[in-house]
C-alpha cells in the first residue's frame, strides 16, 4: 500500500484496480519526465527560471489534484505534480553545487540529499 494514497478518493471515485495502480504511481511517472526535461531546459532558460517554474508546476498538480472530479483527473493532477517535483531534483543538486565553493560542491549536494530526503542525524 502506497503511503501517499488517500482512502477518500477510493469510496468517493470507486477506481478500479488498474486505477488504483496508475493513482499510486503516476507521480513517480511524472517524476522521471521531470528529471530528464528540466535539466536541459535549465540551461537555457536559467536555473532560477527552472526552479520558480518547477515550483509553479509542482503546485498547479498539487491543486489540481485536491479538486480533481474523476479518478482520470486525479490521474493527470499527480502526473503534472510529478513532472513538478522530478524537475526540482537535477535543479536543486546543480544549485547547490554551485552556489558555494568548488571545496564545498559535493558536501552542500550530500546536505540538500540527506536532508531533503528526511534523513539527518537521528
Amino acid at each position: 500500500e502506497a503511503t501517499n494514497f488517500v482512502e477518500h478518493y477510493a469510496v468517493v471515485m470507486k477506481p478500479d484496480e488498474h486505477q488504483k495502480e496508475f493513482i499510486k504511481s503516476a507521480m513517480y511517472a511524472g517524476a522521471i519526465f521531470g528529471m530528464v526535461t528540466f535539466g536541459p531546459l535549465s540551461d537555457v532558460i536559467g536555473r532560477r527560471a527552472g526552479l520558480i517554474t518547477c515550483s509553479v508546476v509542482t503546485l498547479a498538480g498539487a491543486v489540481l489534484s485536491m479538486c480533481a472530479w474523476n479518478v482520470n483527473a486525479l490521474i493527470l493532477a499527480r502526473i503534472i505534480t510529478g513532472i513538478g517535483m522530478g524537475g526540482e531534483y537535477p535543479l536543486a543538486s546543480t544549485h547547490s553545487a554551485e552556489s558555494g565553493s568548488a571545496e564545498d560542491g559535493a558536501r552542500n549536494v550530500a546536505l540538500l540529499y540527506l536532508f531533503g530526503s528526511g534523513g539527518g542525524p537521528v
